[in-house]
């Protein structure tokens, strides 16, 4: 929330979604691959591909996802619950690593 000229005003994510959308594209070399073309619109990538861009510049540790929930109240749980199986990496993902006994 913020405040303007003593009143408490929401704020709107939907504001920045364009910035965040352009930050994807911006961090990705596929997307950026994919609107190169000259007369291809940034603003019209499908929710897939975003979301897939957000998911290799996760895996690639260059972007965290925030998501904002509270278990107290069961709000935005399940939407947290699925943005943990979309952007990270699964066991069969990640690097075998050996560990030498003690």
């Amino acid at each position: 929330m913020s405040c303007t000229k003593g009143r408490w005003n929401r704020w709107s994510p939907l504001e920045y979604l364009d910035t965040i959308h352009l930050q994807v594209i911006s961090m990705d070399d596929q997307l950026i691959e994919k609107i190169s073309d000259d007369s291809f619109d940034p603003l019209t990538l499908t929710h897939e591909e975003l979301m897939g861009g957000v998911r290799r510049l996760t895996l690639a540790c260059l972007a965290t996802p925030i998501m904002c929930g509270s278990s107290l109240q069961n709000t935005a749980v399940q939407p947290l619950m699925d943005a943990i199986v979309t952007y990270l990496p699964g066991p069969a993902e990640r690097p075998i690593q050996m560990y030498a006994s003690m």
